[in-house]
């Protein structure tokens, strides 16, 4: 197995260790240190949370209320992903991996994009996360230029080196205690 792969088992595990209720306060954390960087940002990109994520769905609900926003949310297809705009939760349907994807068929070029608040498993100070290990993100983010923000809970965080040549690190980490500034 991998260090990646070991890193990300273990935090998958402890995460599912914390119920709605606990994650609450911080989510809500998160929630908010989101909604303030927002803030004279027109296309933001988000995630719909599964598996014990940081939860988005309240983040949706807020930018939502925001007329001069556009919120658009990932899709994969043919072992690509693409961004969509979504206006409600209407919008939403599950996807080939079961996680929420959008239904609307219009598609939103990357050089379009303000913002992308990125999911992550683990993460570590100098920016660089760790996903499912599909690499999706790290495709999709290799020639961007925009604010790449990483959402996730404190215990996610790890010491342990892992970059790899490809990997994408993100410009921040939200995390219910800090917000870190990736040291790159």
């Amino acid at each position: 197995m991998s260090v990646k792969r070991d890193i990300a088992d273990a935090i998958i595990a402890q995460r599912k260790k914390y119920d709605v209720e606990t994650r609450l306060p911080w989510d809500k954390a998160i929630h908010d240190q989101v909604i303030e960087r927002t803030s004279g940002h027109k296309v933001i990109a988000l995630y719909a949370a599964f598996n014990h994520e940081v939860d988005t769905y309240a983040i949706m609900e807020t930018l939502w209320w925001d007329p001069t926003l556009t919120l658009v949310l990932p899709k994969i297809s043919n072992k690509a992903m693409t961004f969509h705009p979504v206006t409600g939760f209407q919008d939403l349907t599950p996807g080939q991996l079961g996680i929420l994807e959008p239904t609307t068929a219009v598609t939103i070029d990357a050089k379009d994009i303000d913002m992308m608040l990125i999911p992550m498993v683990a993460f570590n100070r100098n920016g660089y996360r760790i996903g499912y290990g599909a690499g999706y993100y790290d495709r999709y983010l290799k020639d961007t230029d925009f604010i790449k923000i990483g959402l996730a809970y404190d215990f996610q965080e790890t010491t342990v080196s892992f970059e790899e040549m490809h990997d994408i690190p993100c410009d921040a980490i939200i995390t219910n205690r800090e917000v870190i500034h990736a040291k790159q």
